[in-house]
Parts: structure tokens; C-alpha cells; sequence
């Protein structure tokens, strides 16, 4: 099974660097899936794992309503490995900014993705520190990406997580990202030509603290993405550059029982200006995200 998962690991980086010569696309936020998570610790029997979490979310500067939410369905081997399937899927609630009679829920397929997750590989036990491993393939469910050409999405996760006390971690996520596109850039209607990405490298600085409350977590990503766009047309959004993108997306969440949880979280917009030239925090935060959380595991 060690072999196995190794192969696993191996394919999918280089995988992940052939892809490089196909194209990347940034759509909206991950979210930090710290709830749906619990649904995968560690154990010793093998078994069926998976959740359902709905995340109602309230954009302030539109004054419009939505539901961000995810459902996941896998197996975890008798080894601690997890091969499970997470698709995303969001709905319109309220949006006074829409036509009269566009209305409506209208649920839409957003991220789809097959997720292997090896667990530790490396760990050192008398200074608290561990290295842990996720790969993910992404699939075109979203229809603005596959309109674009998008083909799959190959993540790869390295997570160094420190131990500081019995109650806060400190974590280090590396995830080089390939994107592949059939095409390299898509003229989207009402807003024009932009060009596919082809590259993306994000970086997290996690804080995960157990509050005094009991039951009560705090997660507190930062997370800074650097996205290489393809060679589409000059006046092109985005064309043969680089952008920045640095935000953030606090969660607080209470656990109920082992399989229930509920909480807030706020995902931020673009702290900087995508050159990097410029901090544009109070925009970024105007621009944000508020959410409720609600989430449940098997």
C-alpha cells in the first residue's frame, strides 16, 4: 500500500509540472476546509467518510445574498489514506442588483475535484513537527471554466505543521498548481477578453487555535497566490503576466458533537494590487465576504 501511495505522490507532481504547458484559471475562493475535514481524521479501521456543508454567505457591498456548499463522498484505508470526491455547488438566494424575473436559486455546479490524501509522510515528534501531503484533480464542473477551455486543475498540497502548544498550531502550506486549457485566453460576454492561467503557486500561513471556550476553533489562513497567465491578445485582462493575489479567510466554528458543527467565516478580496504595487486592504475588505456555517460528517 506504501508503494501505492508513493506512485500516487510521484505521478501526480510530475503530472502536475507536464501540465504546466496548458493554463490555469483563478475563480473566487477556496474554502479552507476546515469543517469538512473533521470528517477525515486519522484511524484505524478502514471506513466510509464524507459530509455535506452549507455555507450562506452575505457579499456587503452588492447587499446580495448566496449559499457556498460542498458535499464529499470517499473511503479511508486501513493505512490512514483518504481517496474521496468533493464537489461544490452554490446558489443564488437574493441579488437586487439582477434583472427582474432572473431571480431565483438557480444552483450551479462550481469546483469538482478528486482528492488523495496520504497524511503524514515526515514527522518529528520531539519538536512537534509534521509534513503531510494532498493531491487533487480537478474536474470542468463549473461552466464559466469549462466555457474557458479548462480541461483539469492538478493541485499539489505540502503542509508543515508545527505543534506550539497542546491548543495552537502553526502551519506552512506549498501548493504548486498546472492549469490546462485547450485554448489561452476566452472573450467572456459583458466583460471582455482575458487570458487563461497556466501556472499558480499559492502559499498559507495557517494559525489553528483551540480557543479557551470549549469546542470553540479558530482558523486563520493567510494565503498568498501567484498566478502566470498564457499569451492570449494585448489588450487582454491579465495577458502573458503575473498577478498577485493576497487575502484571507477567518473561520470560527463550534462543534456540536464529533459530526456537527456550525460557525462564521469571512473571506476577503484582493488585499493588493495584482502587480503587487500597492496594498488595497480597505477595498479588499469592503469587498469581502461574510458567511454562516453549517456542516455535518458520516
Amino acid at each position: 500500500m506504501r508503494r501505492g501511495i508513493l506512485a500516487f505522490v510521484t505521478g501526480s507532481v510530475l503530472f502536475g509540472v507536464g501540465a504546466m504547458a496548458a493554463t490555469p484559471m483563478i475563480t473566487g475562493p477556496d474554502a479552507p476546509d476546515a469543517a469538512l475535514q473533521t470528517t477525515a481524521k486519522s484511524a484505524s479501521k478502514e471506513k466510509i467518510i464524507g459530509g455535506v456543508e452549507i455555507r450562506p454567505s452575505y457579499r456587503g457591498f452588492r447587499g446580495s445574498f448566496h449559499s457556498e456548499n460542498a458535499a464529499q463522498l470517499g473511503y479511508q484505508f486501513a493505512s490512514g489514506f483518504k481517496l474521496y470526491y468533493k464537489q461544490e455547488f452554490n446558489t443564488n438566494l437574493y441579488d437586487p442588483q439582477l434583472p427582474p424575473g432572473a431571480g431565483g436559486l438557480n444552483p450551479y455546479a462550481y469546483d469538482g475535484s478528486l482528492r488523495a490524501n496520504v497524511g503524514e509522510i515526515w514527522s518529528d515528534k520531539d519538536r512537534g513537527l509534521s509534513l503531510s501531503y494532498e493531491a487533487r484533480v480537478y474536474a470542468p464542473t463549473h461552466a464559466w471554466k469549462r466555457d474557458a477551455g479548462m480541461i483539469t486543475m492538478i493541485r499539489n498540497y505540502f503542509k508543515l505543521k508545527a505543534s506550539v502548544s497542546p491548543s495552537l498550531t502553526l502551519a506552512i502550506q506549498e501548493v504548486p498548481i498546472a492549469h490546462l486549457y485547450t485554448q489561452p485566453g476566452y472573450v467572456r460576454p459583458k466583460l471582455g477578453a482575458e487570458a487563461n492561467p497556466i501556472f499558480e503557486n499559492r502559499v498559507y500561513f495557517d494559525i489553528d487555535w483551540q480557543t479557551p471556550i470549549k469546542n470553540v476553533k479558530l482558523y486563520f489562513p493567510f494565503i498568498l497566490q501567484s498566478t502566470r497567465y498564457r499569451d492570449y491578445a494585448v489588450k487582454a485582462k491579465y495577458n502573458d503576466s503575473w498577478g498577485q493575489k493576497l487575502w484571507v479567510y477567518p473561520e470560527l466554528t463550534y462543534a456540536i458533537n464529533p459530526t456537527t458543527q456550525v460557525g462564521v467565516a469571512f473571506y476577503s478580496d484582493n488585499l493588493v494590487k495584482p502587480d503587487f504595487s500597492a496594498f488595497t486592504i480597505g477595498d479588499g475588505l469592503k469587498k469581502g465576504v461574510a458567511q454562516f456555517i453549517v456542516s455535518t460528517s458520516l
